[in-house]
C-alpha cells in the first residue's frame, strides 16, 4: 500500500514541504513541492517617445550592461553607457542611475547635487573611452564589503579576432584597444578615483605615458585578451603586514574575466585576472594586477559571464560560469613570498550539472551568516549556442542553496517568471539576454522574517525584481519515516528554525493528490542549535 507525508512549519513560513512516499518494504523518497516568486516591480524599456520620462535613458541602443545592489543606501545602480548627440555629433556620455530597491523608482538621495539626483557623479575628464571605438566606458558594477563603489570598463574584439602575432595578423581596431580601466567611488556622492589601468611591462615602448597599453599588446599586462565582460569586487580595508614591510591597507580583492581570445587558440578567454592593492611608494596606481587565474579547460570561456568570489583571501574559492556550467574552481593559490603578478593554474574543483543551473548566464554569491548557509544567484542567460534566437526564453534567474546535501539544488525549486522574449535593439545577435543579477535580503516588516530579493537585468528589454514569497529556508538535516507494526513513525531533524509554533503532520493515500491534516507537534520558536523532532501515526 502506498501511502505519504508531509511535514508544514505552522510558523510564520514554510519551513518544509517534502513528501514522504513510502511502502511496506521501500525506502523513503524525497520529492520537493512549489514556492512561487512575487513580481516586486518591472521596467521595461518604453514604448513609444516620451522624452519627460523619468526612465526614458532606457529607450536607445547599448542603455544598460550591468547592476549592483548598494545595501547601505537600499538602491540598485545601474550601467547606462550612453550615447549623447549634439548637432550631428555623437559623443560618449555614460551615466549610473540609482533607483529604491524596493519601488524601481528614482533614488533622488543619491548622488553629487552638481550631476542631479538620481544618477552618480561621471566625469568624463576620469572616466574616458575604453577602446577606439568607444563604445562602454563602464560596463559593469559592484561593491566592495564597506560601501564603495567600483565600476569598470570592457574590452573586447567586436570588431574582429585577433590572430596571434604583431601587425598586419591582427585586426588593427582589436589592437587599439585598452587600456582595462577600473574606477571607484567612496561614496555615492564622490567624484570617481581610476585606480587600475593595464600598464606596459616595458616602459621603454611607451616613453611618453608609462601607465599607456602597448599599441600593439606585446609587452602589455593586456596582451591580446578580453577583459571585463564580469565583475566581481570581496573584501573591505584592513591592514595586512605582509614579509616584506609593506603594509597594505586596503585589502579589496577586485576580480574580471579576461583571457586570450583569438581564432585558432587552444584557449578561448581562459583567464580570471585579480586586481590588489599595492601601497608601495613607487606603484602606479592603487590596484595592480596581482594574479592571471590561468584554466585549462579547453574552449572553456571561463567566467565570461560571471564571477561570484566567496571572499577576499587566497584560501578562497571562486565560482565562475563557463560556457557550460557553473563551476566552482579551487583557491587563489597566490604565494606570498613571490612577487606580482602570479600566473596561477587554477583546478576544477566543483561543478554543479546544468538541470540545476539552467543555461549559463550571469552569477552572485551570497553567504547566509545566521544559518551559515551559501548560496548562487544563477541568471538563465546564454544557450549552448553562439546566437540567441528570436525569441530567448532563456530570461529567468534561479537561487541555487550550495549548502543542499548531497548535492547543491534550487531554492525556491523554480526559477523567477520570465521577464520577456523580445528583441528590441539588434546589435550583436546576441542583445536578448539576462546580463546581469544581484540580490537583496528583505525582511518582512510584520513577520520579521527574511526573504531573499532578486534583480534581474537583461539587456535591451528592462529590469526586473523578484522576492521570494517563502522566507529564506533553515535548515533541514533529515526527514525519514518508518514502517513499526501497525503504525507509521516519522522523524525529522532541524538545525535551526525561526518564528516556528509547529509542524502540521499531513497525510495522502493517493500519492499526493490529495492530503488530510493527521497531527501536529510544537515547535520552539527561535533557535539555531539541532533538535530532532518525532511523530506516530497509528
Amino acid at each position: 500500500m502506498n501511502f505519504a507525508y508531509t511535514l508544514r512549519s505552522a510558523g510564520g513560513f514554510l519551513l518544509l514541504f517534502l513528501a514522504l512516499f513510502l511502502t511496506d518494504a521501500s525506502a523513503p523518497l524525497l520529492a520537493q513541492g512549489n514556492i512561487e516568486w512575487q513580481e516586486v516591480w518591472v521596467n521595461r524599456q518604453l514604448r513609444g517617445n516620451f522624452p519627460n520620462h523619468p526612465n526614458a535613458w532606457m529607450n536607445h541602443g547599448r542603455s544598460y550592461t550591468g547592476l549592483a545592489y548598494d545595501k547601505w543606501n537600499d538602491v540598485v545602480y545601474i550601467v547606462n553607457p550612453k550615447d549623447c548627440n549634439v548637432g550631428g555629433f555623437f559623443f560618449r556620455c555614460p551615466e549610473i542611475h540609482a533607483w529604491h530597491a524596493d519601488s524601481g523608482t528614482v533614488a533622488h538621495h543619491i548622488g553629487n547635487p552638481a550631476n542631479g539626483t538620481g544618477k552618480l557623479f561621471v566625469d568624463t575628464q576620469i572616466i574616458d573611452s575604453s577602446f577606439s571605438q568607444g563604445q562602454y566606458e563602464i560596463f559593469k558594477i559592484d561593491l566592495d564589503d564597506e560601501g564603495r563603489i567600483f565600476v569598470c570598463n570592457v574590452v573586447a574584439p567586436i570588431w574582429g579576432i585577433c590572430y596571434p602575432g604583431p601587425p598586419p595578423d591582427c585586426d588593427p581596431d582589436y589592437l587599439s584597444q585598452g587600456p582595462f580601466r577600473i574606477y571607484r567611488y567612496d561614496s555615492h556622492d564622490a567624484n570617481p578615483k581610476q585606480v587600475y589601468r593595464t600598464q606596459v611591462l616595458n616602459p621603454a615602448l611607451a616613453p611618453l605615458d608609462p601607465l599607456a597599453t602597448s599599441p600593439t599588446g606585446i609587452n602589455s599586462e593586456m596582451n591580446w585578451t578580453m577583459w571585463g565582460t564580469s565583475f566581481d569586487v570581496v573584501g573591505k580595508r584592513h591592514v595586512i603586514h605582509s614579509p616584506t614591510g609593506d603594509d597594505i591597507v586596503d585589502s579589496v580583492r577586485i576580480f574580471a574575466s579576461g583571457g586570450k581570445f583569438y581564432s585558432g587558440a587552444v584557449s578561448v578567454n581562459d583567464q580570471i585576472n585579480v586586481f590588489v592593492s599595492d601601497t608601495r611608494t613607487l606603484a602606479p596606481m592603487e590596484y595592480r594586477l596581482g594574479l592571471y587565474l590561468q584554466h585549462n579547460e579547453p574552449q572553456s570561456g571561463i567566467a565570461a559571464h560571471g564571477i561570484a568570489a566567496t571572499g577576499p583571501f587566497m584560501e578562497s574559492q571562486i565560482w565562475m560560469d563557463s560556457n557550460f556550467r557553473e563551476t566552482v574552481l579551487n583557491n587563489q593559490g597566490q604565494n606570498p613570498a613571490q612577487p606580482l603578478p602570479q600566473t596561477v593554474s587554477m583546478s576544477l574543483n566543483q561543478s554543479i550539472d546544468l538541470s540545476t543551473t539552467g543555461p549559463s548566464g550571469a552569477i552572485k554569491y551570497y553567504y547566509n551568516e545566521t544559518f551559515q548557509r551559501p548560496f548562487l544567484i544563477v541568471a538563465d542567460g546564454m544557450n549552448s549556442s553562439t546566437q540567441i534566437t528570436d525569441p530567448n526564453y532563456n530570461t529567468t534567474a534561479r537561487v541555487i542553496d550550495l549548502g543542499a546535501s548531497p548535492d547543491p539544488e534550487m531554492w525556491p525549486p523554480q526559477a523567477t517568471p520570465q521577464f520577456s522574449n523580445e528583441r528590441l535593439v539588434n546589435l550583436t545577435g546576441i542583445d536578448n539576454f539576462i546580463s546581469d543579477v544581484d540580490y537583496k535580503v528583505w525582511v518582512d516588516p510584520i513577520t520579521g522574517l527574511p526573504h531573499l530579493q532578486v534583480f534581474v537585468l537583461m539587456t535591451g528589454n528592462g529590469i526586473a525584481c523578484y522576492r521570494t514569497k517563502k522566507p529564506l529556508p533553515v535548515e533541514l538535516q533529515m526527514f525519514q519515516g518508518f514502517v513499526n507494526d501497525s503504525r507509521i513513525d516519522l522523524v525529522w531533524q532541524v538545525t535551526s528554525e525561526v518564528n516556528n509554533h509547529g509542524f502540521e503532520i499531513h497525510r495522502s493515500f493517493d500519492g499526493g493528490e490529495h492530503w488530510e491534516e493527521i497531527g501536529f507537534v510544537e515547535g520552539r520558536g527561535t533557535s539555531y542549535s539541532q533538535k530532532e523532532y518525532h511523530y506516530s501515526d497509528p
